[in-house]
């Protein structure tokens, strides 16, 4: 196995395991604004932008892609549905959105 392929699989594996322990944790509130969801899912943010940092935006959207697709199956099972379906189209959205501004911010030369 190649070194990029070693670092997708990685970044699949960090992003699927963000993103299910927020997904349990959402369900614990610290108080009536707030879970401990909220401390965890800021996390996926950062395995994006290592996966699009080292191997490009191409392979970030590769690892939102399929991250997103088996942290929804598996949070169906250790959170519930609802939590599952509305976590991941926030999720999608946001990483995709995320990879896009950091690879244009990266090549821009204003970093």
């Amino acid at each position: 196995m190649s070194p990029v392929s070693k670092g997708v699989v990685l970044g699949l594996f960090a992003m699927a395991l963000v993103v299910i322990t927020s997904n349990i944790l959402v369900q614990y509130p610290i108080n009536d604004w707030i879970t401990w969801g909220a401390f965890t899912y800021p996390i996926a943010f950062l395995v994006t932008d290592i996966t699009n940092r080292t191997m490009g935006a191409k392979r970030a959207r590769s690892v939102v892609y399929c991250g997103f697709a088996l942290a929804v199956c598996l949070s169906v099972f250790f959170s519930t549905t609802r939590i599952a379906i509305a976590s991941g189209t926030a999720f999608l959205i946001a990483q995709l959105i995320d990879v896009k501004l950091f690879d244009y911010l990266r090549n821009s030369g204003r970093w």
